[in-house]
């Protein structure tokens, strides 16, 4: 009996011959191919989100290291940009910046409008840092690839000005001015809850010392105003400040912005010690 629209089954031959030995046209070579082992493809995730990047480009800063609402607040940047703070132009302020990619984009004031100076520096993929490299009181660019440091001092595209290595390729790295006195930013690594620090920009940590926990939220400043950047850990919403660089408890705590803020620290305004503030 024959069905309509069924073919008929194929006759195998079952051999204990290798196949090369009856095909010249076979391998030996061995096909096993294991990609689908993982039943797996980008397509099933959800696409990943950016890190530390803006989703609503709103700053929020606080002019003293106490609990209270913002003093300044104003939309900068666009959402995916990389905040960033720095003195840019000398006038002892520090004002907002983004990273878009590798292109910078930075204002001279904390107030919404176009950037005021642009240029290249990098790849997107680098970690940034800023400081004043040269003391002449603006703070310059700089990246860390691993754990070779790459800083230049103006605000152009350009090749680094001073090439150097120090930590590991997993620290965090941290920029401050650790002694009273001292003109130009030194850096620094937090390595767990270590925190090796540099009077010079070559060299071993010149200040070791362990403060808070290995998965606090990290930032550096002037918070007593005495002229030297100390520690502050963030856990939450809530910033423990200790005001020299040693181990200890924490000096100052206050809360201040949201749980999942990007976190920022700078003088805001003329003469002020550090101040936290949030961008979202």
């Amino acid at each position: 009996m024959s069905v309509s629209g069924l073919r008929s089954p194929a006759v195998g031959v079952i051999t204990c011959t290798p196949p090369w030995q009856i095909d010249p046209t076979c391998t030996t070579a061995d096909a096993q191919d294991d990609a689908t082992r993982f039943h797996d493809a980008p397509c099933l995730h959800e696409a990943p989100k950016p890190k530390d990047r803006l989703t609503t480009a709103q700053w929020f800063l606080r002019t003293s290291p106490t609990t209270g609402g913002a003093d300044i607040a104003f939309p900068y940047g666009d959402p995916g940009d990389l905040p960033i703070v720095g003195d840019w132009n000398g006038d002892g302020v520090d004002t907002v910046g983004v990273r878009r990619g590798n292109v910078f984009l930075l204002r001279n004031s904390n107030t919404p409008g176009a950037a005021e100076i642009a240029f290249v520096y990098g790849d997107p993929q680098d970690y940034i840092i800023v400081g004043d490299w040269d003391g002449d009181g603006k703070d310059g660019i700089g990246i860390v690839r691993g754990n070779t440091w790459y800083l230049r001092n103006s605000l152009t595209s350009g090749p680094a000005e001073m090439t150097f290595s120090f930590g590991n390729p997993l620290d965090r790295p941290v920029v401050g001015k650790w002694r009273k006195g001292q003109k130009a930013d030194s850096v620094g690594v937090v390595r767990g809850s270590t925190w090796y620090l540099r009077n010079n920009a070559t060299g071993l940590a010149d200040i070791v010392f362990d403060y808070g926990d290995p998965n606090d939220k990290v930032l550096v400043g002037d918070w007593d105003g005495d002229g030297v950047d100390t520690p502050c850990v963030v856990r939450g919403t809530t910033f423990y400040v200790r005001n020299s660089n040693s181990s200890g408890v924490a000096d100052a705590t206050f809360s201040y912005g949201d749980s999942g803020d990007l976190l920022l620290a700078g003088k805001w305004t003329q003469g002020a010690p550090t101040g936290p503030g949030v961008a979202r």
